[in-house]
């Protein structure tokens, strides 16, 4: 015991611009689809339960907020604050939490899945960090592909 007290110790303490979470970041972009709870796929509600943040219009937050558990982030911002929601999701996702952006219906048509692809496109996204992956509201709908893909 006595020769762990004659050890020299050394701590170096630093100050990062932003927290570090030594992790990818991953957006899950989801469809509720109708509207009911029990209408949401199965891999969308699992998708939400392990999200670290849920960012969508109130209503939307309000309509799943029952699969919802404690300690997520949930952020919820007005009808027309689409763009800030996609922002919002890209830049905690880049801090490496998992985040749901939820929309109604379908994600990939009139929802929340083209405004953040072209948002992360436009800020020079390099297609892998943070990972995406689209719900689509019924398992027969098939998620929008990139633009890169689409050449």
């Amino acid at each position: 015991m006595r020769l762990l007290n004659r050890i020299p110790s050394t701590i170096a303490i630093a100050q990062a611009a932003s927290e570090y979470t030594d992790r990818p970041g991953h957006l899950s972009l989801i469809g509720t689809g109708p509207g009911a709870l029990d209408q949401i796929t199965p891999a969308a509600k699992t998708a939400l339960t392990q999200a670290d943040a849920v960012i969508g219009y109130g209503l939307y937050i309000d309509l799943i907020r029952p699969l919802l558990r404690p300690g997520q982030i949930v952020e919820a911002m007005a009808i027309t604050q689409e763009r800030a929601r996609a922002e919002r999701a890209i830049a905690l996702a880049h801090w490496g939490l998992t985040v749901a952006v939820i929309s109604s219906g379908d994600s990939g048509i009139y929802g929340m899945a083209g405004l953040v692809m072209e948002s992360l496109s436009q800020a020079g996204w390099d297609g892998k960090t943070p990972s995406v992956q689209v719900f689509p509201a019924s398992p027969r709908c098939k998620p929008p592909l990139p633009a890169s893909a689409r050449r």
